[in-house]
């Protein structure tokens, strides 16, 4: 993994030119909707990194004893102690996937705010330069400010797009209690007094340095989950879609409600997305209303709409516009999960706020519903 934070790790002043905070590279990027969306992330505290993972893997943060094997688990604020290999179908099944307590070993709530720098030299040298100066000046930050009980900071390995270092990810409580995890990209020494007073205790994004977020946790009220199961259930699925009320429910959508009278649900249409759709699309995107839990967010300008439409939205393989008329008002999108295998996906939707609580969203998973089965044809769950 190579997450050592040791100034050793940058062999020259050549190389801290051409892979640090003033390479040429810097600021060139968009940051904004560069996360994937997800829901749990789960850092293991690990010396020696095996071969071919798809956690996040740290040295254990500073101010927190940890052990080798000891996995923390955001946003549910956990650290299950000392795992072994011997450990991990177990754990997966019954804790992950059955949502069990783990009984097998000991499991300590975390306090606090945990900031995870990747540091990973051995994928990419700018994170393997930048990281370990970034950790230096945050536990120089935190030392000064008297928060040493409170913010917890480590070295990690890859988190993604080494192209946006310095790249970190921060976990810690919003006013209402909740955990979330907001990912940041280009950040320098300089950011970090700025991002522990006002992310960490005021809980103000930066928004200039700021790459997304982890999704909400979904409840068990919110995964109303739709099988198919082969043409059978396929079937099933398609005749389901057509009756009255809602198929899905927290979609992490802002828009369910019952079928107002009069409303001429023939104008509502799913479409793919239009660079022509950028000025409707603005509308909407900023919305915080419908933002608020969706991914969907942060453009300041028309520029970046259009770069996003271009480049994120239209590429998707099932990312579709909510119309009314022909003018999008709204979007709902099918996709994989991290991990998921390829016989399920997740589906989210959003629209615009003056378009809330009319039962268009319904009508367009109900569209969705009709088609996706036959566009995505490996597909066999589809769930909220």
């Amino acid at each position: 993994m190579a997450t050592e934070v040791n100034a050793k790790d940058v062999s020259s002043s050549t190389e801290v030119d051409e892979f640090g905070f003033q390479r040429p590279d810097m600021y060139t990027l968009n940051l904004s909707n560069t996360v994937e969306p997800y829901h749990r992330h789960m850092f293991l505290v690990y010396k020696k990194s095996p071969i071919k993972t798809r956690l996040t893997f740290c040295e254990g943060p500073s101010g927190n004893e940890s052990s080798e094997g000891d996995l923390f688990v955001f946003p549910e604020m956990l650290k299950y102690k000392g795992l072994t290999s011997n450990d991990a179908d177990k754990f997966v099944e019954d804790v992950l996937v059955n949502g069990k307590d783990w009984v097998s070993g000991p499991v300590e709530r975390l306090e606090g705010s945990y900031v995870f720098v990747c540091c990973h030299i051995a994928r990419d040298k700018r994170c393997g330069t930048c990281g370990p100066q970034l950790i230096q000046k945050f536990k120089e930050e935190i030392g000064s400010k008297g928060l040493k009980d409170q913010v917890f900071v480590g070295p990690c390995s890859h988190l993604g797009q080494h192209k946006f270092a310095g790249n970190l990810t921060i976990f810690s409580r919003n006013s209402s209690g909740e955990v979330t995890g907001h990912w940041y990209g280009y950040v320098t020494p300089e950011d970090v007094p700025a991002m522990l007073d006002q992310h960490i205790v005021k809980g103000e994004i930066n928004k200039k340095i700021w790459r997304g977020q982890m999704l909400p946790f979904p409840t068990q009220d919110s995964q109303q989950v739709v099988q198919g199961g082969g043409e059978k259930g396929k079937k099933e699925e398609s005749q389901a879609s057509t009756g009255a009320g809602d198929v899905v429910k927290d979609a992490g959508g802002c828009c369910q409600g019952k079928f107002p009278e009069g409303m001429d649900y023939s104008r509502i249409t799913l479409r793919l997305f239009k660079l022509s759709d950028v000025d409707d699309f603005m509308i909407w995107a900023n919305d915080d209303h419908v933002t608020r839990y969706t991914w969907v967010t942060g453009f300041t300008s028309k520029e970046d709409g259009l770069r996003y439409l271009r480049e994120v939205v239209i590429p998707h393989p099932w990312h579709r516009s909510i119309c009314l008329d022909d003018r999008s008002i709204g979007y709902i999108s099918v996709y994989s999960s991290s991990g998921d295998c390829i016989c399920k996906r997740d589906i989210g939707y959003a629209v615009a706020s003056q378009y809330s609580g009319q039962g268009i969203a319904t009508v367009a998973v109900k569209i969705a519903l009709s088609r996706v089965f036959n566009d995505i044809p490996q597909m066999e769950r589809l769930q909220a």
